[in-house]
């Protein structure tokens, strides 16, 4: 492991981005960008055994991992062109970004958080994530208790549908899932200072294994929806 920590010079540039946030300081300030990739590059590099423990084909290529700096602000009130933030995400090679499950961690100046969950508004997996839930309620519930939500210190994301029916069969504790349009499951870095120490890294460790269950049950319904591009490398 050679990961060591995030410096302050990767703060001090997304801070300098939130206010020069216009192409000609990103260009002037290229070499900065290429050291703060290489410190997210160097997390990737470092997880990779971990998360190929839970996943032999999540895509773990860092430049693949690493979200753009250039936002698309086509269907944004916020016209900023660029983040003042970066974020990783680790789904299976070559399966579509919405509605697949993945690990994830983002990093910005106030805060750093990471996860799993489905990200995005897939009718199809969640219909199929609600029959399972119906067919063999134990199984979820099994999964999810094992992941010791509030001694880990996870909290349970996404946006609900308000006026869904739910059968009367399904247990009450599985009605806030079952009504998910979106789910993840994240955490808080905490402190904050754990970013700039090798803590950061072994905590993301921990956590990813333990949420490793609840991503396979996840790409388990997503593989009963998309049997024919199931990721992997080809």
């Amino acid at each position: 492991m050679s990961f060591k920590g995030f410096s302050d010079n990767t703060i001090r540039f997304f801070l300098d981005v939130r206010f020069n946030n216009y192409t000609g300081f990103i260009n002037a300030h290229r070499a900065e960008y290429d050291e703060v990739k290489k410190e997210f590059f160097n997390l990737v590099d470092s997880l990779a055994p971990t998360l190929m423990s839970i996943d032999k084909t999540l895509e773990l290529r860092p430049n693949k991992c690493l979200s753009r700096i250039n936002r698309d602000v086509r269907f944004s009130k916020d016209k900023s062109p660029y983040r003042d933030h970066l974020f990783l995400t680790f789904r299976k090679f070559g399966i579509e970004r919405y509605g697949a499950p993945f690990f994830y961690f983002e990093l910005s100046p106030e805060a750093a958080a990471y996860g799993m969950g489905i990200w995005g508004d897939s009718k199809d997996f969640f219909n199929a994530f609600r029959a399972e839930l119906l067919k063999n309620p134990n199984k979820f519930i099994k999964v999810f208790n094992n992941i010791d939500v509030i001694k880990n210190k996870f909290i349970i994301e996404g946006s609900n549908y308000k006026r869904m029916v739910v059968p009367e069969e399904l247990p009450k504790d599985l009605i806030p899932f079952y009504t998910k349009k979106m789910f993840y499951i994240s955490k808080k870095v905490d402190p904050y200072s754990t970013i700039f120490t090798t803590n950061l890294y072994d905590n993301l460790v921990i956590d990813y294994i333990n949420l490793a269950p609840i991503y396979k049950y996840l790409s388990y319904v997503y593989k009963k929806v998309n049997p024919n591009n199931w990721g992997g490398l080809k």
